[in-house]
């Protein structure tokens, strides 16, 4: 006879413990909707994260781009008066050196003309210095009277003197001239009471000049005012 005491009975699986296909096929659909959603969620949050940096990125972009054609603008708007003012400081200093060097180059051409007549003076001077001697004799002969009016030696004093005036010779010195201690030296002086300032009382000597330059002083005989 059989000992059907000494195995335990197998208990039965239970009904809220088993699943069914309908069970487990719904349990894996909620598992792929939730995977999605998370993928979907994460998605999102990448794009958010990546746009937020370039859009700071592009809207520091935005306002280099405006500073920048601000500042060109402005550049554009001032250039003009710049180059303007520049064009009228360099005009204005070529200017300044055109009228320095026109001064300078009038300020030479004087100088030189002074120069170039005083030397015309003195060469003409050093020629007529040597007819001074044959003045002095034809002054002398004429007060003598030798130089007759219409005689031959009066022909020849005549042409003589005109050679030194055609040199440019000026003959100075006379008597009732005022006394120029520039132009006069005095040999002897003498008072008068006849005269209220020193003039010329003799010409012993007569004076030549040529232009400006002297080329003899005259010596004469002063008259003084009486004391």
């Amino acid at each position: 006879m059989a000992d059907t005491t000494g195995s335990a009975p197998q208990d039965e699986p239970r009904d809220e413990d088993a699943q069914t296909p309908e069970t487990a096929q719904g349990a894996s659909e909620q598992s792929a909707d939730t995977s999605s959603a998370a993928s979907t969620a994460g998605t999102a949050e990448g794009a958010t994260a990546s746009s937020a940096p370039a859009g700071d990125d592009g809207a520091d972009a935005g306002a280099d781009a405006a500073t920048g054609e601000t500042g060109e603008t402005a550049a554009d708007e001032t250039s003009p008066d710049a180059e303007e003012s520049g064009e009228s400081s360099r005009e204005d200093k070529l200017l300044d050196e055109l009228q320095r060097l026109a001064a300078e180059y009038k300020n030479y051409r004087q100088r030189t003309e002074a120069q170039r007549e005083r030397d015309h003076a003195l060469a003409v001077g050093d020629a007529a210095k040597r007819l001074f001697p044959v003045f002095d004799d034809l002054d002398r002969a004429e007060q003598a009277g030798d130089l007759a009016e219409g005689s031959a030696f009066a022909t020849i004093a005549s042409k003589l003197r005109g050679v030194g005036e055609g040199l440019g010779l000026e003959r100075f010195g006379a008597k009732g001239e005022p006394f120029d201690p520039n132009l006069h030296e005095a040999v002897l002086q003498q008072h008068s009471p006849d005269v209220h300032e020193l003039v010329i009382g003799e010409v012993v000597q007569p004076g030549y000049r040529i232009g400006d330059t002297l080329l003899r002083a005259a010596k004469v005989v002063v008259l003084a005012p009486a004391e």
